[in-house]
């Protein structure tokens, strides 16, 4: 946040060698000003307070290799889902707002950063044991051809698109969460607009609507 921000904006200054000052956005007040500000992105980290140092959700971020279609990362998505489900996760997914997917899965407010992250590294592990298409390495040039896992989202203060958010992306996409069965025929994760959103959200519903309630704990014991 910006020094010239709001005295009434509440902010959490956090940083593991710097600190930083980040707003917990829990106001429509403090989205008005955002936005006024000219903001067209909103990346959130995955925690919630009182507890802004315990993840509450793990996060997969799941790009495709360059030239790939979206039916081709969608269908990734699916498989990956049963995968993380046989470890005991509820899974929820969103589109990114630009090419990829998110897979995030609620969980406890007891672990520390550094657990989730083990957690979610050995689930993609077991995604690449039997889906050598796929890579946890977010270099380019190593990583051509293969589905991304991006587990650091899951890092100490790092961040992804919030859901819900528009992207500054050419027709002003959205993050949107969907269910499974709308993943599954979806072909054009640009369908959802800045445009048409309100009516779609007013008609079905928000697809995470329960996301919270199906916190579970980490597969792995604690450290």
């Amino acid at each position: 946040m910006p020094s010239t921000a709001p005295a009434w904006m509440e902010i959490w200054e956090a940083g593991k060698y710097k600190k930083s000052r980040y707003l917990i956005l829990n106001r429509l007040a403090d989205l008005v000003w955002m936005l006024q500000m000219g903001v067209l992105e909103f990346h959130v980290m995955p925690v919630r307070k009182p507890h802004l140092e315990n993840p509450d959700l793990m996060v997969f971020d799941l790009d495709p290799p360059e030239g790939a279609s979206f039916a081709e990362i969608r269908d990734f998505g699916l498989a990956f889902r049963p995968v993380i489900q046989s470890l005991g996760y509820q899974v929820y997914v969103k589109t990114s707002g630009k090419k990829g997917i998110h897979l995030v899965c609620p969980i406890r407010q007891q672990y520390s950063v550094d657990q989730v992250l083990e957690a979610a590294r050995d689930i993609a592990m077991q995604m690449i044991a039997t889906h050598p298409e796929a890579t946890l390495d977010v270099r380019k040039e190593k990583r051509k051809g293969k589905f991304l896992i991006d587990i650091y989202r899951n890092r100490a203060f790092q961040t992804f698109s919030m859901v819900y958010g528009t992207r500054a992306w050419e027709g002003a996409p959205v993050s949107f969460p969907l269910s499974w069965e709308e993943l599954a025929s979806l072909d054009d994760p640009h369908h959802f607009h800045l445009g048409n959103v309100p009516a779609i959200v007013s008609s079905k519903g928000d697809a995470w609507a329960d996301i919270y309630e199906h916190a579970t704990g980490l597969h792995l014991p604690p450290a």
